[in-house]
């Protein structure tokens, strides 16, 4: 696996093979998008709606005062506090690896970009009975995708275990949460979480030659070990 090099930080940016990334990203966005066609075509009654609202009841009925507390923390941590979590991974990488820096950047904004044009084109209602503000189009969930990027890309860029189990361990309680608060259906925070896993390992897939190549040195005995 590629080893970062600087004076105080070892960094080990996953080393996954293109093929790989692509075999992951590519039919987790196609799940995506075709959700949102079924969604388009059907006039936003798909036929797992029967599932959705077998979830959203049973969450309406699981509601708490102190578990609805812990779920609002949740519905600022996956918009705003995001968004700062975002900016300040991309000062910390900007000092000595920039590349990588410019990377987290670009799939945060790109994950962004997406998840606002597919809820623009699908259009889909939210549930009726919400218990946080909410904005226009469920599908996908934006505080999803946007916990699960921010948590896949670092994940990938600073290549540690903890960093992937803790990152999936959050984005579960997001996709929880936002079907918790009546805000999302099921699905739309399953299409989430392909969005922020598809486009994190496509953009590595395409980019990662290109954030690594003047930053990094290979690992003679990981180089070894991989080319047997």
């Amino acid at each position: 696996m590629p080893v970062l090099t600087s004076e105080s930080t070892v960094l080990r940016p996953l080393a996954w093979s293109r093929t790989r990334l692509l075999q992951l990203s590519l039919p987790a966005l196609a799940m995506l998008l075709a959700g949102a066609c079924l969604m388009w075509a059907t006039g936003n009654h798909p036929p797992f709606q029967k599932f959705d609202d077998g979830w959203y009841q049973l969450m309406r009925s699981s509601r708490t005062p102190w578990l609805t507390d812990a779920n609002r923390v949740l519905d600022f941590v996956g918009n705003t506090g995001m968004v700062i979590y975002a900016v300040l991974l991309l000062l910390v990488l900007l000092r000595r690896h920039w590349r990588l820096g410019l990377f987290t950047a670009a799939v945060n904004l790109g994950a962004l970009g997406l998840t606002h044009l597919i809820k623009y084109l699908v259009d889909r209602p939210r549930p009726a009975d919400h218990l946080v503000p909410v904005d226009h189009g469920s599908y996908p969930s934006g505080h999803v995708s946007g916990t699960v990027t921010a948590m896949v890309v670092t994940a990938v860029v600073l290549g540690r275990l903890w960093m992937w189990v803790s990152g999936a361990i959050l984005s579960v309680a997001m996709m929880f949460s936002r079907t918790y608060l009546g805000v999302h259906w099921a699905s739309d925070t399953i299409a989430g979480a392909l969005l922020g896993v598809g486009v994190t390992l496509l953009l590595w897939a395409l980019l990662k030659d290109k954030c690594l190549g003047r930053n990094i040195q290979a690992d003679p005995l990981e180089q070894g070990a991989t080319s047997a």
